[in-house]
């Protein structure tokens, strides 16, 4: 017994799953461009019909709702699409010191990138330890800035998202000690 017909292919996906967890045995076959999904048991049209009808109602309320940002829940921002809020504290405290220490150069001066420069020789990393690591937050052009936290931001956000922020920090920290000293 036909049950439903849709000409998305997804979509008829979608029903026969929905279809089969709940217990209902269904055929689906195609004609004239459609999607036809068949219930074996006419008793339970029913039954099935309302689910479906559920179904279709929840889909067409979640084309009408406002995006959500997947971390936090919090509606998107309407024109960022949630960027910058999709961080986490980690990925995004370290773009924003990057930035900053890119814009002092503007306001203050160099005396940031001085003290963040490395030594000129490795032994004034004994008296200056914090040297092997502040080189990251240095960048010396707009291009180099813009191109680097595009990649931060990105591989940051997966990282916090998929190990953790203290997983991100060890492997910020361990990078950049390794790439300073090479």
């Amino acid at each position: 017994m036909e049950l439903i017909r849709t000409p998305q292919p997804e979509l008829a996906d979608l029903f026969v799953k929905t279809l089969r967890r709940n217990g209902f045995a269904v055929d689906r076959r195609e004609a004239d461009g459609q999607h036809i999904i068949e219930l074996q048991n006419p008793a339970q049209y029913e039954h099935a019909h309302a689910l479906l009808q559920e179904l279709i109602n929840d889909l067409r309320h979640q084309q009408h709702r406002q995006p959500v940002e997947p971390l936090t829940g919090r509606p998107q921002p309407l024109l960022s699409g949630g960027w910058f809020a999709s961080m986490g504290w980690v990925t995004r405290g370290i773009l924003i010191a990057c930035a900053v220490v890119y814009l002092s150069t503007y306001v203050i001066g160099y005396c940031i990138y001085n003290a963040f420069l490395f030594p000129r020789v490795v032994e004034g990393l004994a008296s200056q330890p914090w040297r092997l690591l502040t080189p990251m937050f240095l960048h010396f052009s707009l291009l180099h800035i813009l191109f680097n936290l595009l990649w931060w931001s990105d591989l940051g956000r997966l990282i916090e998202r998929l190990q953790s922020g203290t997983q991100l920090v060890l492997v910020t920290v361990i990078t950049s000690a390794a790439s300073n000293l090479a």
